[in-house]
């Protein structure tokens, strides 16, 4: 069979393109299949369930009035992979908000303190030399707080503070040299600005892709949920005498098998899907022909085995909200009380304990358990860093 590719130009959902991912020295050509398209770009997943979305380009220009001209378009040519899937992707673009949020209030702080500095500047002959001294070290707290930025605005406003000197040898300069770095301040202020409105610009985009990312979380989550109530529902109804109830519970489970192997493109459903499609396949196929009692304790013991591990598998959201608040105080220092992350941990062992994974293919719950425990103990030293990694440690094992 031939797949059709689209150019990335065109592509809608459900299409598929061809692209050019860069990891590290290595290039990878890759064909994925759209999952969204908007304004704000593409998001696509790849063949082994890995979320793919468009790098944003940086804005084009050599002085600030090209840059000025220019719209935050995505770059299809370069793309950002998320291994983890879902969840990852959708703590990637908090992540950026967040940190677009924490920057906008501090550049606009010193913006306003840039502006006062330069208003403070009088002609040599009305101003002291105390004066011009507390001036500098406003300055120079300017280029403090701008030194080690990366964006092209931010280096260009701090190369300008570097030349702003105030006072020589412990004397002020003169009246020439003041108007000088008032020209510069005025350059300064204008690169802040410039800044603000980089964010102010690509803030919209990533909102947009906030909100497919959550819906996506959402959707899984009623999935889960919706799977566990199905296969109960056909569990408790399922007799080997009661024929008309029968086809109802083959076409539930159709359709619910349906819905499965659509979320098993993305991860982290790829392989929950897998087994979950295969085992739902051969239950409707033993249901579709006749069967004893003995055929229904059989069936009846599946169900119970698929239930549980989607029950399992339900926890995995839970899981990823303590992630994210934990990466989240470790990036941004916000406030996160132990007490609050023992709680998440304590029920997560007690939702996973009951779960009996002795006929799954490959036993889940132990080290599971197991990794909670390690988070835990490392919680107790007050090492979050370590407690972060087994974490993820243990979502990647569900």
């Amino acid at each position: 069979m031939t797949t059709t590719i689209t150019p990335s130009r065109r592509a809608h959902r459900g299409d598929r393109i061809r692209i050019s991912h860069h990891r590290g020295k290595k290039t990878e050509r890759l064909t994925l299949r759209v999952l969204w398209r908007s304004g704000a770009g593409i998001i696509g997943i790849a063949t082994s369930g890995e979320i793919y979305d468009t790098a944003w380009e940086e804005a084009k220009g050599d002085t600030p009035g090209q840059r000025g001209q220019h719209h935050f378009r995505p770059q299809e040519r370069h793309w950002r992979c998320y291994a983890d899937g879902l969840y990852r992707y959708q703590h990637g673009i908090m992540h950026a908000l967040m940190g677009g949020d924490q920057r906008l209030p501090q550049i606009a702080e010193l913006q306003l303190l840039c502006r006062q500095v330069n208003v403070e500047i009088q002609p040599a002959d009305k101003i002291s030399l105390a004066e011009l001294i507390a001036i500098q070290e406003n300055v120079d707290r300017l280029y403090g707080a701008i030194a080690n930025g990366s964006s092209p605005e931010l280096l260009e406003a701090a190369e300008q503070l570097t030349c702003c000197v105030l006072v020589r040898d412990h004397q002020a300069v003169n009246g020439f040299q003041l108007c000088v770095v008032k020209a510069r301040l005025h350059a300064v202020d204008r690169r802040f600005l410039e800044r603000l409105q980089n964010i102010l610009g690509w803030q919209p985009q990533y909102l947009a892709r906030f909100a497919v990312a959550q819906q996506g979380c959402r959707q899984a989550k009623e999935l889960l949920k919706r799977t566990v109530h199905c296969l109960q529902s056909v569990r408790d109804t399922l007799h080997y005498d009661q024929r008309r109830e029968r086809p109802r519970s083959i076409d539930a489970l159709k359709e619910l098998l349906a819905d499965i192997k659509r979320w098993g493109l993305i991860k982290p459903f790829v392989a929950w899907s897998e087994h979950m499609v295969n085992d739902l396949s051969e239950l409707i196929t033993r249901m579709q022909h006749p069967y004893n009692s003995n055929d229904e304790r059989i069936i009846k013991e599946k169900l119970h085995i698929l239930i549980q591990a989607s029950q399992f598998k339900l926890l995995q959201g839970p899981l990823e909200n303590t992630i994210w608040l934990l990466s989240r105080s470790l990036e941004f220092a916000s406030v996160l009380p132990n007490q609050t992350l023992e709680r998440h941990l304590g029920w997560l062992r007690r939702e996973a304990g009951p779960i009996n994974d002795s006929q799954w293919q490959q036993p889940m719950v132990k080290p599971f358990l197991a990794q909670i425990a390690k988070a835990n103990e490392a919680l107790r030293h007050d090492d979050r860093k370590s407690m972060l990694e087994k974490l993820k440690e243990a979502s990647r094992l569900m």
